[in-house]
């Protein structure tokens, strides 16, 4: 078994079709680990799809097929196990926390994104949260019919 598979990681999965022109399907094993493929694994299914075939010739149209899945590896940050809400959004410079009063900061986030987006030539006022975005999410909630409350 090792000899198609040593390059493998063990941690990386595989699965392995076996297919022959007696079977009307292919004998399939489910992904596993490498680790895991064993000759035993690979007879255990042969024997169990074979019970209902008497005959499986070992020729030129047995074909067996091995399929290789990278498993991702890594170990997040080590540091920081957990994410500084309030930090993040302090130092972030593309995250915009809108700053409200009233209920409208949906359609605050809306125009804000808008003039992003469009790139308003006050956008740094609208990033702010100055009167106008105040105006805009107004004009907003007029043009969609929705009430301000």
């Amino acid at each position: 078994m090792n000899d198609f598979t040593h390059m493998i990681p063990d941690m990386d999965l595989v699965r392995l079709f076996i297919d022959n022109q007696e079977l009307d399907f292919p004998i399939t094993l489910q992904f596993m680990q490498r680790r895991e493929l064993t000759v035993d694994n690979i007879l255990s299914e042969i024997e169990r799809v074979l019970q209902s075939y008497q005959q499986f010739v070992v020729d030129e149209t047995f074909n067996i097929d091995l399929v290789h899945v990278q498993n991702p590896h890594g170990k997040g940050h080590p540091k920081q196990p957990y994410v500084d809400i309030a930090q993040l959004l302090h130092t972030k410079g593309s995250v915009i926390q809108i700053r409200n009063n009233d209920e409208l900061c949906c359609a605050r986030f809306i125009v804000t994104a808008i003039a992003r987006h469009e790139q308003h030539p006050q956008w740094n006022s609208i990033r702010q949260g100055n009167s106008i975005q105040t105006l805009l999410t107004e004009q907003l909630h007029t043009k969609a019919e929705v009430p301000l409350h």
